[in-house]
């Protein structure tokens, strides 16, 4: 008996140990149910911190672009209206057609330049092409005897179309250093060309802008600019440029420069587009695109043209014939005509002269 009450006790007590050890396991599972949750919470609280600070680094972001942009705005409208009210600029400059139609009919066109200028300030107006290269012949005697071309030179650096205009002597009015920072005067075009072969630069750069004024293409002093009081103590300027019709198609570029004391105070600046319309531009293109196709119809026209002018020619020989014989014939009828009226009044002076002799015999005989 005592053994089976102990093992009843002995069961009971494991029993119990056992229901003990499940609350154990119990408490324990509740526990780790609670660190779950607790740490859930950490992560979430974590979670919640990380969009806040997103949010709050995002809105400062934000908050710092909105007042960089007001920032800027006001900058710039400050300077606008500053810009325009109190810092106008002193010299202004205006072309009247900005675009140069060449057509059939082109011989040439005028070009009206418009501005104004402070007092005090003489005005320079240069019309000039881009820097580019041309290739030109020398002449000299072959055999001391003929003047034939012997030696191919290029010229690099200097413009095609080159003309000046002032309302003082260049020379006088801008500094050497500013004349040759703006390529002011034949002075600074000559230190920037470069000629290949190489030989007597001054010599040949003369004959080049001889050739050059010949065609009209380089010209300056000529011309002066007048300057005419206008309000708010600036002075108005007027220029008209003649364009030869050599000028070849391409962009010009017309700078206007401003000089006080020997120096230059601003620039204007603007552009001219001469370019070819109609036929002349289709004819431009046909040469440049198709070469043989435009061989075939000069040589077509020029056929043409020939026949169309010989019996032209002859017209005007027969027209010609006609009208000399036809006014050798009214010359000949008027001279037939005097011919015919002067005998008969000759008749009647020969009667009277008759009539006075035999009045006088008469006087005489009584």
């Amino acid at each position: 008996m005592q053994i089976n009450r102990n093992s009843d006790v002995r069961f009971n007590r494991g029993n119990n140990d056992k229901g003990n050890n499940d609350k154990g396991n119990n408490d324990k599972g509740n526990n780790v149910e609670v660190d779950n949750v607790k740490s859930n919470n950490m992560e979430l609280n974590m979670e919640v911190d990380k969009v806040k600070f997103r949010n709050v680094k995002h809105g400062g972001l934000l908050v710092k672009i909105t007042v960089a942009a007001f920032v800027f705005i006001l900058a710039y409208t400050m300077v606008c209206f500053f810009g325009s009210t109190g810092a106008q600029a002193s010299l202004t400059m205006s072309v009247e057609h900005k675009t140069i139609p060449i057509n059939a009919f082109y011989n040439g066109n005028t070009v009206l330049l418009k501005g104004m200028v402070d007092k005090g300030e003489d005005v320079v107006v240069k019309l000039s092409s881009d820097d580019g290269k041309e290739t030109f012949m020398t002449k000299g005697k072959s055999a001391h005897l003929f003047w034939m071309n012997k030696n191919k030179i290029t010229i690099s650096g200097i413009s095609s179309v080159y003309m000046l205009f002032s309302s003082k002597d260049v020379e006088s009015a801008v500094s050497e250093a500013d004349r040759d920072k703006y390529v002011i005067g034949y002075g600074a075009v000559e230190k920037r060309a470069v000629i290949v072969p190489a030989g007597d630069k001054a010599r040949l750069l003369g004959e080049f802008i001889k050739l050059k004024e010949k065609n009209r293409l380089y010209d300056t002093g000529k011309e002066k600019i007048s300057l005419i009081p206008a309000a708010d103590g600036k002075f108005e300027y007027t220029l008209q440029v003649k364009l030869s019709y050599q000028v070849q198609p391409g962009q010009y570029k017309v700078e206007a420069y401003g000089v006080k004391n020997g120096a230059v105070s601003d620039t204007a600046s603007d552009a001219i587009l001469v370019e070819p319309v109609g036929i002349v531009k289709a004819m431009t293109q046909l040469a440049s695109r198709h070469g043989a196709l435009y061989g075939l119809m000069s040589i077509v026209i020029a056929l043409i043209a020939g026949l169309m002018v010989t019996p032209s020619i002859t017209f005007a020989k027969v027209l010609i014939i006609f009208a000399i014989s036809f006014a050798r014939r009214i010359a000949t009828s008027v001279d037939n005509v005097t011919e015919s009226v002067f005998p008969l009044h000759d008749d009647v002076e020969e009667s009277e002269n008759v009539m006075e002799h035999k009045a006088l015999a008469e006087q005489k005989h009584r």
